[in-house]
């Protein structure tokens, strides 16, 4: 009986000792993003980006980062079978930014990569590709938000 409650004891004590992630970016209030502008793009790869970022948007804050971003998206062709027709595809994100804050002024950039087997039914291809450039954009701002926490 003394083990049980002892077990409980210290299985409570522990789950509350206050641990959490070194790389949190929960806390929305450590970073402000006051101007977010695209020059150019992939329009869908934009607004998943626009999307991601838009939760740190901040007009009113004195001290808040202005970025400029400018995303390029390829798809290439990898390989192609002997009827000529696509069966794999590269496809590749490279997003650059100019982010200022406090006068000062870093330029930083994030390249994705993703191989992508073509898949016969053109309406799954097209949402397959979307998907994927949904997964690039998290993926970019999750790295952008940790270069704007490193630089704060």
């Amino acid at each position: 009986m003394f083990k049980k409650i002892s077990l409980i004891f210290v299985l409570l004590f522990l789950m509350n000792c206050g641990f959490t992630p070194i790389h949190n970016i929960q806390n929305k209030n450590d970073i402000s993003i006051k101007n977010l502008v695209f020059n150019g793009g992939d329009r869908n790869l934009n607004i998943f980006l626009k999307r991601n970022l838009d939760r740190y948007r901040n007009t009113n804050s004195s001290n808040a980062f202005i970025i400029n971003s400018d995303v390029k998206y390829e798809k290439n062709i990898i390989s192609k079978n002997a009827k000529g027709i696509a069966t794999k595809y590269e496809l590749k994100a490279v997003a650059s930014f100019k982010i200022e804050y406090e006068n000062n002024i870093t330029n930083t950039s994030y390249k994705e990569m993703f191989t992508m087997d073509h898949i016969d039914d053109d309406f799954e291809n097209k949402k397959y590709e979307k998907s994927i450039k949904e997964n690039f954009a998290n993926s970019i701002s999750k790295k952008l938000i940790l270069k704007l926490l490193q630089i704060k």
